[in-house]
Parts: structure tokens; sequence; C-alpha cells
């Protein structure tokens, strides 16, 4: 019968240490690695393809800003601001005030 504590290399720590517990583990960590990992030229492609669709994005921001800021600018142009459309309106209120005014003087 072999000791197997006084064997040139200790048998029980083939059984009992546990480094050798995860033996059968290994396939599933290589599983989980081919599943879940990606080689260095599918995530440069991966990358690349990225890097494209965000030059395309910024391209039709960049347009679409334009056109914003030429809407903005027309509008600016044409219209009036609420302030401006305010004083205009108490303007003519005052006019009307007035022509009303002058009106009744005459009539009486």
């Amino acid at each position: 019968m072999v000791d197997i504590f006084h064997y040139p290399f200790p048998l029980y720590r083939l059984f009992f240490c546990p480094a050798n517990r995860v033996w059968g583990q290994n396939r599933a960590d290589i599983k989980e690695v081919r599943e879940s990992y990606t080689t260095q030229k599918d995530h440069k492609d991966d990358l690349d393809d990225i890097r494209r669709e965000i030059k395309e994005v910024r391209s039709e921001m960049k347009t679409e800003i334009q056109a914003l800021s030429e809407d903005i600018k027309e509008v600016k142009e044409k219209c009036l601001r609420k302030s401006d459309f305010e004083r205009s309106v108490l303007q003519l209120e005052s006019k009307v005030d007035a022509l009303t005014r002058y009106l009744m003087e005459r009539r009486v």
C-alpha cells in the first residue's frame, strides 16, 4: 500500500487542494470566453462601423443645424418680438382713444 502522505509528490494534494477542484470548470470558462469575447478583427470592424455611423450622424446634424439657423434668421427678420408687438398695440390703442375722444367732442 502506498503512503499518500510521504510519497515524493504528496497525493493528498491532488485530491484536497482547492486548485485541483477547478479542473472540470475550465471547459465552462473556455465556453464562456468563446461565447462572450470577440476577436480583435471583429472588434476593429465594429469600431470602424461605429465611426462611420458617427460621421454620418454628424453630417446630418450639421445640415439640420444649418437649416434651423436659416429658419431662425428668417423669423428674426420677418417677425416681431413680443415687446415690439405690445408697444405697437398700445400705440394703436392710444390712437383709437384719441380718435374716439375727437369724434365724441365733435358730436356734442
